[in-house]
């Protein structure tokens, strides 16, 4: 039925959305069918649920048709209309959204009907307008866009006029098509970074990739100068595919050359991937430190003033902890309240009280307050509900493995290590890459446990100082993870007690 998907795009409409729309229903222009506005009068107060067990179709029929039979078809017609109108009225809230676009369906239909002196006129105000816009991939769209109607209307009018602008007319077109292949390239390299083994690599993925990159290089001080966009995204998707510093400190160069005519969404775009570089760098073990520091001055830099992305809704979880965890690790605790000070409000109130917990065990664990970090771990209860139950959940249970340990829980330190390996296998949404990288974090723990049990019972010092040794050794060769040097303190402590 299409009550069902007209309630649907009802529902996903705010409560100021609703009452435009309303007018949208009213007006003569959009709507004159009188049953789809008296349809839209009794459904507009069950807004947003729709829930009510009253709003079935024979009542509804009944106030759209007083004294009638229930028709069915007659039912589904005003439904099918009102559902039309709605989806005109999301298409004409976007088009009045773009104002560009506006612009350029005028000038087509001002060049249509021959009225040249008023479409010269809207063309050069549309041109003043663009030039105040950031050189980005829609900047450079417009402005091919508009090339092309102002080609297109010149050449039976003025045709040297439309010749001299073929030029202008390709070279934006190119910066189009640069800024849009650079996009979709870094976006799949992104990807490729985060789920590695789950795209199979082929040429066909990355068309072009060379030449764009060869032409970059070849022009990179004109497009600094000119077009910084297209630099920045260069040095993004080099970045990526290379993990050269020399790039991540250009990036942090272009940043602070153009910090002030970067639209909000290269900016998050920026942090995302220099921040993710970051991580990587944490792997090399003679840049952890290094990194760790330009990883807390990106998170300075991007939240120095309380604001969230436009395009964020809430503060994302794994953000809001991944922040937190390295200006701990930086011994940064005034920073770090000051952080949570300004964005404890914002985070999702599905995950907030989660969140807080494991923040604080954090903290508190980072203060060597072990029983109070161990009360906060156990208030946290994650369910199914929550939206950022994967990635929080593996974050929680290590922190958890490694309070146990610190409280000689072994026992249970086994158990949870077990249960963790086994909701792994169960997890069919992460990724097989970080379930490979988790299993050997949980492996790590297994060894420390079983050396921590040994410890006690092994008699002979030569065999367990082998044994701690062995699993050093092992310990070095593994990637970085955040609990390594943890572990690797761990082993150093039981060691020393063993040689005494």
């Amino acid at each position: 039925m299409q009550a069902n998907k007209t309630l649907c795009l009802l529902a996903a409409l705010s409560s100021e959305e609703i009452k435009e729309f309303e007018k949208f229903v009213y007006s003569p222009f959009h709507n004159n069918h009188q049953p789809v506005t008296k349809l839209f009068d009794v459904i507009k107060g069950f807004h947003p649920e729709f829930s009510n067990k009253v709003l079935c179709n024979d009542f509804i029929f009944e106030k759209l048709y007083p004294n009638e039979r229930f028709n069915y078809n007659k039912m589904e017609i005003a439904w099918t209309r009102l559902l039309e109108l709605g989806e005109e009225y999301l298409s004409y809230k976007h088009y009045n959204s773009d104002v560009f676009a506006s612009k350029r369906y005028l000038l087509t239909e001002l060049s249509a009907r021959k009225l040249d002196k008023l479409f010269e006129l809207r063309l050069r105000e549309t041109e003043r307008m663009l030039s105040h816009h950031n050189k980005n991939e829609d900047y450079y769209m417009n402005l091919f866009l508009l090339n092309n109607l102002e080609n297109s209307h010149y050449q039976f009018r003025k045709r040297i006029t439309a010749v001299k602008q073929y030029g202008k007319f390709v070279e934006n077109f190119f910066k189009y098509l640069l800024t849009q292949s650079l996009q979709i390239y870094l976006l799949f390299s992104f990807e490729k970074e985060v789920f590695n083994e789950e795209i199979v690599d082929s040429p066909d993925n990355l068309y072009f990739i060379d030449e764009v990159i060869a032409h970059i290089e070849q022009h990179a001080g004109n497009y600094e100068k000119n077009d910084p966009y297209i630099v920045i995204y260069f040095n993004l998707l080099m970045l990526l595919n290379t993990r050269q510093e020399k790039y991540f400190f250009k990036l942090k160069k272009l940043r602070d050359r153009n910090i002030h005519s970067m639209d909000p969404a290269l900016s998050t775009s920026l942090y995302t991937y220099l921040t993710h570089f970051c991580t990587l760098m944490f792997k090399e073990k003679d840049k952890t430190d290094q990194f760790k520091l330009e990883r807390f001055k990106l998170d300075s830099a991007m939240f120095k003033n309380g604001a969230l992305p436009e395009e964020w809704p809430y503060m994302p979880s794994h953000v809001f902890v991944n922040i937190i965890r390295n200006s701990i690790r930086l011994n940064e605790y005034t920073w770090t309240k000051y952080f949570i000070s300004q964005f404890e409000s914002k985070l999702n109130p599905d995950t907030k009280g989660l969140v807080m917990n494991f923040i604080s065990a954090m903290t508190e664990y980072s203060l060597s307050n072990v029983d109070l970090a161990y009360d906060y771990i156990n208030k946290i209860r994650v369910s199914d509900n929550h939206k950022d139950y994967h990635s929080l959940e593996t974050l929680i249970k290590f922190l958890k493995i490694t309070l146990l340990y610190e409280k000689s829980k072994i026992k249970e330190c086994f158990s949870l290590i077990e249960a963790t390996k086994r909701w792994l296998q169960r997890d069919k949404e992460l990724p097989k890459h970080k379930k490979k990288k988790y299993a050997i974090i949980l492996n790590c723990f297994h060894n420390l446990c079983v050396i921590n049990v040994e410890s006690k019972v092994i008699v002979n010092k030569a065999e367990l100082t082998y044994l701690t040794e062995k699993f050093m050794n092992k310990l070095e060769s593994t990637e970085y993870f955040y609990e390594k040097e943890w572990i690797e303190k761990s082993i150093v402590k039981l060691n020393k007690s063993i040689r005494r």
